[in-house]
């Protein structure tokens, strides 16, 4: 048996019309290769499958790339979730520390650290006040919390130790 482990390749619709089955044999896949991909008809999360792929070694196989082919064309047509464009001071102030921490084992960090600091002053820092959220297209209205300005400040402060 080859390596194990789990490839995610992302929630998939359930059977229908336009299912699994239906694409699988069009192409003469076999339909074992639905549970190999564990592919249910009644889903595994809210009536939904996740394709994975537990032998990577697999992966070199013709009919698993043309059954991956296939999950991927089907992926292209769902609904995409919304994208959230909040930005929450204290949140991404954690996010800075971290990179600014990660960037002392990797250097690749710092210039995100840095530039991400560098950002997220320009938005929320107006004069001497500092400001909880805002959308990225708006200008910041909530004033800052307690907890903004202790993470703002720790952020200020882990990028020059």
């Amino acid at each position: 048996m080859g390596i194990e482990g789990n490839l995610n390749f992302g929630i998939m619709e359930p059977f229908g019309k336009k299912g699994f089955k239906t694409k699988f044999k069009e192409r003469d896949l076999p339909l074992e290769l639905l549970e190999e991909l564990n592919i249910k008809e009644d889903g595994d999360f809210n009536s939904l499958s996740i394709a994975r792929v537990r032998d990577i070694e697999r992966l070199r196989d013709r009919d698993i790339q043309e059954a991956l082919t296939i999950l991927r064309e089907i992926r292209k047509n769902r609904e995409h979730p919304k994208v959230d464009e909040k930005i929450l001071t204290s949140w991404n102030s954690m996010v800075i520390i971290t990179l600014f921490n990660a960037s002392k084992i990797d250097s690749k960090y710092l210039k995100l650290a840095k530039e991400s600091l560098s950002k997220l002053e320009e938005k929320m820092l107006r004069g001497d006040r500092l400001y909880h959220s805002a959308l990225l297209t708006t200008t910041p209205k909530i004033e800052g919390f307690l907890e903004d300005y202790a993470w703002f400040i720790k952020a200020l402060l882990t990028a020059i130790v």
